[in-house]
């Protein structure tokens, strides 16, 4: 049996770590395979065209189990569209929320990041003028860093530079994310089984 993540980008760096972990480990069968497809980060900024890769996606994915790694608010009509699938999603709003929730309840002038942020360089776009602009609401960027891979004080100071905001750094566990990721593997594959 195939299980499909199709995931956003900006979970590349976290999920790819999980999913070495629950192959060391053992977890599933052998016989259950998981396969990962990454759709490009930022989507949610051109809804019309998230939606459309997202459908592409599911329809080329269609004989897999599918776990949609997004969050509930990512698009405002993910759960509608997504209605004729087999697939699990989460609850949670966004990835920061899967990531890291105990930093995003806290209400605060603070923008939130995660590896996958950083290492999508692009992320912010290439011109300041306007990121700045936008940035312009939050106080500090508050990273999350789940030590999956080095993010090197040249990337912070690029994001940095684009944005005008100062970045706080705060170490982020990665076990509440991994127990996420394997609630929804094992819920699809129940599925699955019910099915056969």
């Amino acid at each position: 049996m195939a299980v499909h993540i199709i995931a956003c980008k900006v979970f590349e760096p976290e999920l790819e770590e999980v999913l070495e972990q629950i192959q060391e480990e053992n977890v599933f069968e052998p016989e259950v395979e998981i396969k990962t497809t990454y759709l490009a980060a930022g989507l949610h900024g051109f809804l019309s065209r998230m939606q459309e890769v997202i459908i592409e996606s599911l329809e080329e994915h269609r004989n897999d189990s599918i776990v949609l790694l997004y969050g509930s608010a990512c698009h405002p009509k993910i759960k509608e569209f997504t209605k004729g699938y087999v697939i699990v999603t989460f609850e949670e709003r966004n990835c920061i929320q899967l990531i890291m929730p105990e930093q995003s309840e806290k209400q605060s002038r603070d923008f939130f990041l995660t590896t996958g942020w950083f290492v999508c360089e692009d992320f912010f776009g290439t011109n300041s003028y306007a990121t700045r602009e936008g940035m312009g609401l939050y106080d500090q960027m508050l990273f999350g860093n789940t030590h999956v891979c080095k993010i090197t004080d040249e990337q912070m100071l690029n994001v940095f530079e684009r944005t005008g905001v100062p970045i706080e750094t705060v170490d982020v566990p990665l076990g509440l994310f991994k127990e996420k990721v394997l609630g929804a593997i094992t819920e699809v594959s129940a599925k699955e089984a019910k099915k056969q």
